[in-house]
């Protein structure tokens, strides 16, 4: 961090360091999330909810793709999946991220038992 600030540049090289905890509080403070709700969607084998988090703290596809490879580091992410995942990204709009979130962070919170990760935007 840079002057004590956090943000885009400071998540972008957190993810390409692979220093996953760091990058999980910072996704976390960025957008007003749990840590536990970030860790799980780092931990998903879905896309999903990282790219929604993504979305919502504003960052390019450069961004949101170092924070999947980082997701993705001990298991690989394919040319195909990670070119569906751009697309995805293209395609989500700020709105829509908020909505899916607020959906599943209310299934959380009245206990649903562990909602699946996997949301379609």
């Amino acid at each position: 961090m840079q002057n004590g600030r956090l943000g885009e540049p400071e998540v972008y090289q957190l993810a390409r360091e692979r220093r996953f905890e760091e990058t999980t509080v910072a996704l976390s403070l960025l957008c007003k999330v749990e840590i536990d709700l970030v860790e799980r969607a780092l931990n998903d084998r879905g896309h999903e909810i990282i790219l929604i988090l993504a979305r919502l703290a504003g960052f390019s596809w450069t961004s949101a793709k170092a924070i999947l490879l980082l997701k993705c580091a001990d298991r690989g992410i394919s040319a195909q999946d990670l070119d569906g995942a751009m697309h995805s990204y293209a395609n989500l709009q700020a709105e829509t991220a908020r909505r899916v979130l607020d959906f599943y962070h209310s299934r959380l919170k009245r206990g649903a038992g562990k909602a699946p990760v996997a949301a379609s935007a």
